[in-house]
């Protein structure tokens, strides 16, 4: 959403939309549009709290790891080098 903001500064900084590349908007904008709602109002809330839970995964697996024991963060680079194997 944030990146969407700056939209109106891209054309204004380098011109007609058709001048220049939009893939991180238009990436972003499948990404939202792939967000599952109730069909029921509420659509921009759901929408946002999705969209914020996926981004933020990330950060919060990486602060839960670095508070485990070596043994552990080694157990599960094991287990995620399996998986990409499979």
């Amino acid at each position: 959403m944030h990146l969407h903001l700056h939209l109106g500064e891209c054309v204004h900084d380098f011109g007609p939309i058709y001048a220049f590349w939009l893939f991180s908007f238009k990436r972003y904008n499948g990404l939202l549009k792939n967000i599952e709602t109730n069909q029921k109002g509420g659509f921009e809330s759901t929408m946002m709290k999705r969209f914020l839970e996926r981004t933020y995964i990330g950060s919060f697996i990486q602060s839960f790891v670095n508070h485990l024991p070596q043994f552990a963060i080694d157990f599960l680079h094991r287990i995620s080098n399996s998986q990409d194997q499979l």
